[in-house]
């Protein structure tokens, strides 16, 4: 009886414990799940704060295309209430909307298909695919009307619980419509304006450089008359501004070329050594007037020909030679170039320009690159310039692959030192000739230079050593003669044109009195070839270089020297004992007509064609020229462009139609147009060649050169061909 009732209360207690726990168990479960209600209701409330507060329209439709939901945005762009759009469907919608924008001229006509917002969400709904960034008009009511208010829309398919909604995103892009439209119409008036300023330019160019073709082509035969000493000065200053002014029109025309992005770079075969050369020989002048060394170092593998812009080369050149000698009093200037192997087939070419002048402060330097800059006032007013010369040659190593820097202390008589570089192509097809030249004539023959510069001393015995020859080298005229009195035995020459105690050639005249040495090869080393008057002869040199002497010049002159005939190389830059000038027409007589209305312009061409060997017809229109062409077989024509009646360019049409093709004459384009597409515009026009104004003889004698009488022709000419 104990024992059941023992068991009995036993049972009981473990129903209790069992009862407890299952009431902490279901309380528990309800705690976590209310936790998890809230959760829920906190994480929907999120999401439906964001969907509520997103700065685009949302609209969510069923699988039936009934909006299910949109947020405030999406209504304020359709400016309706919610309340109107939920349960609406999306054809219905649409097709409401469509019928509504008929009745007030649907913009859009046959080509719309109810409304181009359902094209855009056609996909979507047909198929599933993902809409992305569709730019569509829509005509939607705003405050004074119907307004078209362009929308940015994408669309998603979603699966909520087991059925199939789309999502569709709206952006407002109106404004951004209106300001790209702004944008092109600003486009569209500064391409005006620069194509007005363009052609403002060229009128400019062509009015300034008209004159200046008489000031410089008449200066220019002033100089070759009989003047006084006191008239030459006045002459040489005339030219020299004439000179300048031209510089400050070519700077300012590159310049506008640069900003309207209309420069445009020749792609052709160069030497490099014969473009740095050029370029000394340029400011050669200026240099000699202030008793400068100019010296040029080329490292190894330079003598490739290369294709690039050589013209811009060497105006870049020029540029930072000409600043180096004005702002330089005392010391050198040493232009060094080397090569350095850059991707993609390209080769980059490293210049420097250093100078021993007053230097660049670094407060200086931060604007030195800057258009129509300066360093200091000062600088204007003492040396003069536009201050484009810098900002332009920069943009030009920039356009070439390159760029351009400046070191500089800022200390006089330290100088600066201008670093630039270019990427070029080698033209791998073209060898060097000057650069495979024949070195076994020089070797172990004992040359004496005399140099008082070290740094081109020094130059030249290393060069002359690459040839295997033995170098001597001495400062001053009295050791070079100390030299040659110890009967040393030498086989030439180099003599510096300045020495500071034995000047001019009267080194040379004391050589020729020693023992022995009045047959000794004398070359003599000039910065200009303006002394090269009786007084070469008298003192018996036998050949005068520009220095910095080219290598391939020096060499070549050399080995001439001692009995090896080589054949003569144009712009050799070696000036003979007694050079002898032969007029153009006597190996290449031409019948020519001028055609040119500007008398000043008429007589500058005249003469220099006088000075050539050449007598010219002239007319003063173009009308009158071609009747000239009809009635006279004429080998050549310069043709102005700008002239009355019929400019330059229908002249040359008219021949071209008019005159039989036996008869057909060179036609070259004189002109003072030099914007970008002139030159190609002549030669399509029917032109042969291009001269530009103003008229430099050299040019002009080049042109000459090519052009054969019509009576020597092979085959009719070819517009459009030669020299371009």
């Amino acid at each position: 009886m104990v024992h059941a009732s023992f068991s009995y209360y036993l049972a009981l207690a473990g129903l209790t414990v069992l009862s407890v726990l299952l009431l902490v168990a279901l309380a528990t479960v309800y705690r976590v799940r209310r936790q998890c209600t809230s959760t829920l209701q906190e994480e929907r409330d999120r999401l439906d704060s964001i969907f509520e507060s997103a700065p685009i329209g949302l609209v969510v439709f069923n699988e039936l295309k009934a909006i299910v939901r949109l947020n405030s945005a999406a209504a304020r762009m359709a400016n309706v209430a919610p309340s109107v759009l939920i349960n609406q469907r999306q054809g219905e919608l649409l097709e409401c909307a469509h019928r509504s924008q008929d009745e007030r001229g649907c913009g859009y006509g046959s080509q719309c298909q109810f409304c181009p917002l359902r094209k855009a969400l056609n996909p979507v709904f047909a198929d599933g695919q993902i809409v992305r960034g569709a730019e569509v008009p829509m005509l939607l009511f705003r405050e004074g009307g119907v307004q078209t208010v362009w929308l940015c829309v994408g669309a998603q398919p979603l699966q909520v619980n087991g059925r199939r909604q789309v999502v569709v995103a709206f952006d407002d892009i109106t404004e951004k419509k209106r300001n790209v439209e702004r944008l092109e119409t600003l486009t569209i008036e500064r391409d005006r304006l620069n194509e007005a300023k363009s052609q403002f330019l060229a009128n400019t160019s062509h009015e300034i450089r008209t004159p200046l073709n008489g000031i410089i082509g008449m200066t220019g035969l002033l100089m070759g008359t009989a003047l006084t000493p006191e008239q030459r000065e006045f002459v040489e200053t005339i030219g020299v501004s004439g000179e300048a002014l031209l510089v400050v029109v070519n700077d300012i025309l590159d310049f506008s070329k640069i900003e309207a992005n209309k420069m445009v770079f020749e792609k052709e075969s160069f030497v490099l050594q014969s473009c740095v050369d050029e370029a000394v020989r340029m400011v050669a002048p200026a240099a000699a007037k202030k008793k400068l060394e100019v010296i040029c170092q080329f490292y190894e593998d330079c003598d490739s020909v290369w294709i690039g812009d050589v013209g811009r080369l060497r105006q870049v050149l020029i540029n930072l030679l000409g600043n180096a000698i004005k702002f330089t009093e005392r010391g050198e200037v040493v232009v060094s170039v080397a090569k350095k192997k850059s991707d993609n087939g390209l080769c980059q070419l490293d210049f420097s320009v250093r100078d021993s002048g007053v230097g660049i402060t670094p407060d200086q330097q931060s604007k030195l690159f800057q258009a129509f800059s300066q360093v200091d006032a000062s600088t204007a007013r003492r040396f003069g310039g536009t201050g484009l010369g810098l900002a332009i040659s920069k943009k030009l190593c920039e356009l070439m692959g390159g760029e351009m820097s400046v070191e500089s202390k800022g200390i006089p008589g330290l100088g600066s030192v201008f670093r630039f570089s270019i990427r070029v192509t080698e033209d791998v097809g073209t060898k060097n000739a000057s650069a495979e030249m024949p070195h076994g004539v020089l070797a172990r023959k004992r040359v004496l230079i005399v140099d008082d510069n070290t740094a081109s001393r020094d130059l030249l015995i290393r060069q002359v050593e690459s040839w295997r020859m033995v170098a001597t080298g001495v400062a001053s005229g009295k050791a070079a003669l100390d030299c040659l009195d110890a009967e040393e035995p030498v086989d030439a020459v180099l003599l510096d044109y300045t020495m500071p105690e034995m000047k001019d050639f009267k080194l040379a005249e004391e050589i020729r009195r020693m023992p022995g040495r009045d047959k000794l090869p004398l070359i003599v080393l000039s910065p200009t070839g303006d002394h090269l008057t009786s007084s070469v002869g008298h003192a018996r040199i036998d050949a005068c270089l520009f220095k910095p002497a080219l290598a391939s010049r020096l060499h070549n002159t050399i080995v001439t020297l001692f009995g090896v005939t080589l054949e003569p190389q144009r712009g050799s830059g070696t000036q003979p004992i007694k050079p002898i000038v032969e007029k153009t027409t006597q190996r290449n007589p031409l019948k020519i007509l001028l055609a040119e209305d500007n008398i000043v312009n008429q007589k500058v061409a005249v003469n220099i064609l006088a000075k050539l060997g050449y007598s010219a017809d002239v007319v003063s229109d173009g009308t009158a020229a071609v009747d000239a062409v009809k009635r006279i077989a004429y080998d050549l024509v310069l043709m102005d462009i700008q002239m009355p009646e019929l400019d330059g360019l229908q002249a040359t049409m008219l021949i071209r139609k008019e005159v039989p093709a036996d008869r057909q004459p060179w036609i070259v384009a004189m002109t003072a147009n030099v914007m970008k597409g002139d030159r190609e515009r002549y030669l399509m026009g029917g032109m042969n060649d291009y001269i530009p104004k103003p008229i430099r003889a050299e040019f002009l004698s080049e042109v000459l050169g090519k052009i054969q009488p019509l009576a020597a022709r092979a085959t009719p000419v070819a517009p459009g061909v030669a020299g371009a």
